[in-house]
């Protein structure tokens, strides 16, 4: 079962060996069997850029209230960051 087609658990999902870090990620376009169609689907990565921007806004807002020498203390920061990202979603 390891790295198998995810629809019909027969044949190989990857091109090459997973080893080779080069080619790691390449996967095969068509089932070699059943001529499925292998891709990643459209919406695969949309979760990790919602965390990522987040992330990003988050420690962003932290480092400008310190070198602007904001000392709001812990809570303030923890609020001046809520606040940034609440104001960058509407």
């Amino acid at each position: 079962m390891y790295l198998k087609c995810p629809q019909s658990r027969q044949g190989k999902f990857l091109e090459v060996n997973s080893y080779k870090f080069s080619n790691m990620n390449k996967v095969t376009v068509k089932h070699p069997k059943f001529g499925l169609k292998h891709s990643i689907e459209p919406t695969f990565y949309t979760g990790s850029r919602y965390v990522s921007y987040g992330t990003e806004i988050a420690i962003t807002t932290y480092v400008l209230t310190l070198i602007f020498g904001l000392d709001f203390g812990s809570l303030g920061h923890l609020l001046s960051i809520v606040e940034a990202l609440l104001f960058t979603m509407s």
